[in-house]
């Protein structure tokens, strides 16, 4: 059986209005240049473009959308071409960094994993932020992975006076997503009762409205999720202190 390409395309706003699906700009070794697409031979760059994995599935033309990110868009290409792969010669084999928890139980230098995260529980959260930032040493503490992130507020201040705004959405949008979208669900689903900041989540929901929670929430674990990879320690649950 032959097995079916996995092509890569990027979707952009051209000139004319029009949204189409275009070939990105590949540099060397399988790396991407963010966001850069060919238009009629030549690079344009294009902020607001978004990744997807095209390929045949019984016998049916397959759209998978992967995000704007370049490191997880080049994860997801390998991880699908292995399991096509694998399906073509009709055994199973795992995909290598489907399960970031598995991968580094198998190799003690690799970063450890972050899915037992609350919050940031699943391969897809967790696979990504792998991904992104690997270990965590591009930042020298949480805040500024958060601050890349745009989990932190604009500031404007002048005079003495500081001035916070909304969040800067800054950084890479599908990770920071993704987060907010594990922080809205521990936010809404969890048992406060039985997590480690759920006494946290409760003080603050009084005080600040349902989004500035989850969006807070997420901050949290990004920081969370940093000091996890980059200390090389398990999750270790430590009860928030509450402040009134």
């Amino acid at each position: 059986m032959k097995t079916p390409k996995v092509r890569l395309y990027i979707r952009v706003r051209l000139p004319d209005g029009r949204d189409a699906f275009v070939d990105p700009v590949w540099i060397r070794n399988r790396t991407l240049r963010q966001s850069y697409a060919l238009i009629k031979g030549q690079p344009e760059h294009h902020a607001e473009g978004f990744y997807y994995l095209r390929f045949l599935r019984d016998g049916k033309r397959v759209w998978h959308r992967v995000g704007q990110d370049t490191d997880v868009a080049i994860t997801a290409l390998r991880n699908t071409e292995h399991d096509l792969q694998s399906v073509a010669l009709g055994r199973t084999v795992p995909t290598p960094v489907a399960d970031p928890q598995a991968s580094a139980s198998s190799n003690p230098s690799a970063p450890k994993p972050v899915a037992e995260v609350q919050g940031s529980a699943t391969p897809v959260v967790a696979t990504a932020i792998v991904a992104s930032i690997g270990n965590g040493a591009a930042f020298r503490k949480g805040r500024e992975f958060a601050a890349w992130m745009g989990l932190l507020p604009k500031q404007h201040s002048t005079g003495g006076k500081a001035r916070l705004y909304g969040i800067s959405k800054r950084g890479n949008s599908y990770l920071r997503k993704i987060l907010i979208h594990g922080a809205r669900a521990v936010v809404l689903r969890s048992k406060r009762d039985r997590i480690a900041m759920g006494a946290w989540m409760t003080s603050l929901e009084t005080r600040a409205p349902r989004n500035v929670l989850i969006v807070a929430t997420a901050h949290k674990l990004a920081r969370i999720a940093w000091a996890v990879l980059s200390t090389g320690q398990d999750y270790r649950a430590v009860p928030e202190a509450v402040t009134v």
